[in-house]
This record gives C-alpha cells, structure tokens and sequence, in this order.
C-alpha cells in the first residue's frame, strides 16, 4: 500500500524504482508471477541508466523472465503465452548481460531461455540452441541439459526421426568438447539415444548403443546403475526380437531376470515375450509367461500386475472353452479386487468385458450386474455408453425368455440412438439393435423407419466415411441387408434393391459380395 500510494501521489519521485521493487516483491511472495513479471519491467525502466545500476537492470530482467516462466508452469493448460514471453525475456537477459558477470552466470540462463522456447511450444528450440551453443559462456553440463530437452520435445511430439539425429548429435558434440560431465548426464543422454534408436527401427544400432551405455554406467551409484543397466537389457531384448533372433532376445531377458528379479525392466519382461508370442499366433505360450508374473508373490504389489492379469483374460477369451473363459473371469475379478490406481485405470474395461463373457455364458442376469455396475460407478466417463449399449443389449437378449425386458431395451437403444453425446458408431448399432427388436414384435413399419431413416440416412448418406478402425461400417452393412430382407419378403423390391445397392456403392466390406449376388437374382445389375 505504502508503494502504490508514493506511485501514486510522487509519480516523479527518485524512490519510484524501489517502489516499484516492493511491488515485484510483494506479487513474486504471493506467487502472482504475472504481476511481478509486470513491476520487475517497470522497476528496471525507472532506474537511471548508467554503470552504476547496470547489474541491477539484469538482475530485475532475470527475475522478470523467470517470473514469466513460472506463470506458465501455474497455468499449464494455457501458458503457452507466458512461455513466450518468458523466452523473450531471457533474449533480452542474455543480449544486454554486463560484461563482468560472475564465471557460469549465463549457463542456467541459456538453458532455460531453450525450455522457455520448448515449453512454448515452438519449433524453433533447436534453432535457437545452435545459435547459442557458439557462445563461450554455454557451459557443456547447461548445454547437455538443453541438447536433451530439445531431443526429448521432438521424441514427445512424435518426431522420433528428428530426435534420435539430435540426441546423436548432441552425444557427438559433448564427446569431442573433452568436458567432464557428470556422469548420470551422460548416461541420461546416451540412454536417450538408444530409445530413440529403437523407435526409429535403426535395432543393431540399439543393440550397440546399449552396449555402450552399459559399459559408461561403472561410475554411477550401484542403485542407479542398477536401473539403467536393466532397462538396457530389456531395450535390448525387445530390439533383437525386433530382429527376429528370438533365441538370443530370451536369452538376454532371462539373464536380465536372474541378475535384477526385482527391477521393473524384469517383470516388464514377461510382458514383453508374451507379447511376442502373441504377434507370433502361440497364445498359450503368452499366457504362460503371463501367468509367471502373476503367480510370483515377489511381484504382487508390481503396477504391471493389473495389465498382466488383463492380458490373461483377453487371451483366455481367444483361447476359447469353458476352462479358459472360466480363467478369463477368473482373472478380472482379482485384478478388480486390487486396489491400486494402475488397477482402477483397468476396472471400466474389465469390468465391460466381464459382462461380454459372461453374455456368451448366456450369463445375462451376471452380465446385467456388471453393466449396471460400471454405469453406476463411471457416470460421467464419456465411454460409459458402451456399457450402456451392452446392458441394452443383454436386456434385449433376456426378453426372448422374459417378454417384460424388450419394453425397457427399446428404450434404451433409443435414448442412445437419440444421443448426440454418443460415438456414431454407438448411435448405428443401437438404431440397429432397435429395429430388430422391432422386426422382432412384428411392428415392421417401425423396423423398417428405424433402419432408413434413423440410421442409414444420417450414418450413411450423410455422415462424413468412418475410420478404418470403426464398428459403423459393419453395423450400417447388417442394417441395409436386414431392411433388404425384410423390404424383399414385404414384396417391396425397389426398395430391396436401393438397400443393396448402397452397399455396393459405398464398398461395406464382406457384404458387397452378398448385395451384388442379390442385385442379380432381383435383375438388377450392381453400379460400382
């Protein structure tokens, strides 16, 4: 109050710069770094220029730039802006440094005017980094931690090629400064490179590099070297599978357990090779080494253990048979009954595919309680359609034997149909599974409407091509070869054959075959 007052009331007063201080200070305290980016700039232009306050210029422009950056680290969903204005601030800072600072000044201030640059969100980072890696002031350990911030934010935004020449290069620069650098930099640094090597396919060059990364590791804490090495023998396993040499890829994955069975990259391990399997076709050799992790009480508290009991239900699923949909069951329910958060972030899926095995049981009554479960217990996750379609569904299929289930089914496919909120594909299927249940009751009109006009009008010939990865194609396929059946055994043939061949025009997987074989017993000959 007492600063703002003398602003206020001696605006040409000499005492305004320290004012203006009080205020920096005051919001940096209360953590408005905003405010105190904003007080800092204005202490600084009040101060007289000369040699005399040249330090304190730099320094209010140092606070000023770090206050910037730390508005955006408060507000990371929306400080891009701040991040660049901070980026700005620490140009300033390094363009207007006084000549006698104190040796390693500058290092820290280089670094975070490049994570200022990354954080806000530019391309320009390594740009910027090569122009400053000419000044003499860019101490190698500063330079290090930029070369791998800047390799790192291509990695993250999906530039895995970019990043793997930066991480080389920048591994081939500090080599041939002769700078000793601490050696868990180094070992950071190189342990990026050989990730990156890896999700660039470049496999024997990750074989090498890990090598490498292991033999740099002899000076690091047994502890830290502990992990590093072990992340290396899994990286390296998961490149020779890559490569197809599966002999020496268990081989180095099995030694990795013997030498470090507690490590992370040890029971990653078992989710590795059983994934391997699994590409290969050999589902019971993956559950086996899934079940390996499962049933060792040394890993019982391990965050892979929900996704390995997961794992193991959806291959018992594919496996088939009464045993192995028992273990599929089996399986979800002690993963749910774990109270982790890595096992919660599985429940909602668990739980849905629960309800789908115990539907294939003819389960339904079981199936029911599961659905309702998830939508009682996730009413707010976006995918809490899907169980809402699945519990239709199963109510749908108790009404064959229980006749008051259909009511209660038709109204919830069409509460979904109707759900602007729901995925397409959510919205065809249920407009689908309405109309049969119509057909169903010999309300045909009513089937008939529901498949054209709510489904294969919007979805079809209106709606933008799905995805590659979307269940609407089948579904709309199912939809326009129902109504065509159902139109033909009405006697309405045009409209039997309009069905059909929308199919053929808009290319519906398998059932193309079907339509153009309809189209030519009804004399009608396909249009591609």
């Amino acid at each position: 109050e007492d600063a703002n007052t003398l602003l206020r009331e001696f605006p040409g007063s000499p005492l305004r710069a320290h004012a203006h201080g009080v205020l920096t200070q005051s919001a940096w305290s209360a953590g408005r770094y905003r405010l105190a980016a904003d007080c800092a700039r204005r202490a600084r232009e009040a101060l007289p220029l000369g040699a005399d306050s040249a330090f304190t210029r730099f320094e209010l422009r140092v606070l000023e730039a770090e206050a910037w950056f730390r508005a955006g680290l408060q507000n990371p969903l929306q400080g891009g802006a701040d991040f660049r204005y901070a980026a700005d601030a620490y140009e300033a800072v390094l363009r207007e440094r006084p000549e006698d600072l104190r040796p390693g000044t500058m290092g820290p201030l280089m670094f975070q005017r490049v994570l200022a640059e990354i954080k806000a969100g530019s391309n320009d980072a390594a740009e910027v980094l090569d122009r400053l890696a000419r000044d003499p002031a860019f101490d190698p350990e500063n330079r290090w931690q930029a070369e791998w911030s800047v390799a790192r934010a291509m990695q993250v935004k999906g530039n895995a090629e970019a990043a793997f020449n930066r991480a080389a290069k920048g591994v081939s620069t500090l080599a041939s400064t002769g700078s000793a650098l601490p050696a868990d930099l180094r070992v950071r640094m190189a342990w990026l490179q050989a990730r990156l090597a890896f999700d660039t396919r470049r496999f024997r060059d990750t074989l090498t590099l890990v090598e490498t990364l292991v033999a740099d590791t002899r000076p690091l804490d047994p502890v830290l070297r502990g992990e590093i090495v072990s992340a290396g023998g899994l990286l390296k396993g998961r490149a020779l599978f890559a490569l197809g040499e599966e002999a020496a890829a268990l081989t180095t994955l099995k030694l990795l357990r013997d030498t470090y069975p507690r490590s992370d990259a040890a029971i990653y391990s078992y989710l590795t090779e059983s994934a391997h399997f699994e590409s290969r076709g050999n589902l019971v050799a993956a559950q086996l080494r899934l079940n390996e992790l499962i049933n060792n009480p040394d890993y019982s508290r391990s965050d892979y253990l929900p996704y390995a009991l997961f794992q193991t239900a959806l291959l018992s699923e594919r496996l088939g048979g009464d045993d192995n949909l028992n273990t599929a069951l089996r399986r979800i329910e002690d993963l749910v009954n774990i109270p982790t958060a890595a096992a919660q972030d599985l429940v909602f899926r668990a739980r849905l595919k629960q309800g789908d095995l115990l539907r294939r049981r003819n389960q339904f009554p079981q199936a029911q309680q599961a659905y309702e479960e998830l939508i009682n217990k996730f009413p707010q996750r976006p995918d809490v359609v899907l169980a809402q379609l699945a519990l239709a569904e199963c109510l749908n299929a108790r009404s064959a034997a229980e006749p008051a289930y259909a009511e209660i089914a038709r109204l919830k496919f069409e509460e979904l149909r109707d759900r602007l909120d729901a995925p397409a594909d959510v919205r065809v299927e249920a407009g689908y599974n309405l109309g049969k249940l119509l057909e169903r009751s010999g309300r045909l009109d009513e089937a008939a409407t529901v498949w054209w006009r709510d489904v294969v009008v919007p979805f079809l010939q209106e709606a933008a091509p799905a995805g590659a990865d979307a269940r609407r194609p089948y579904w709309l396929a199912r939809t326009l070869l129902d109504y065509a059946a159902l139109s033909e055994s009405r006697g309405r043939l045009d409209e039997a054959r309009e069905a059909y061949q929308l199919i053929v025009t808009a290319k519906l997987g398998a059932a193309e075959g079907l339509a153009r074989q309809s189209l030519e017993r009804l004399g009608t000959r396909p249009r591609s």
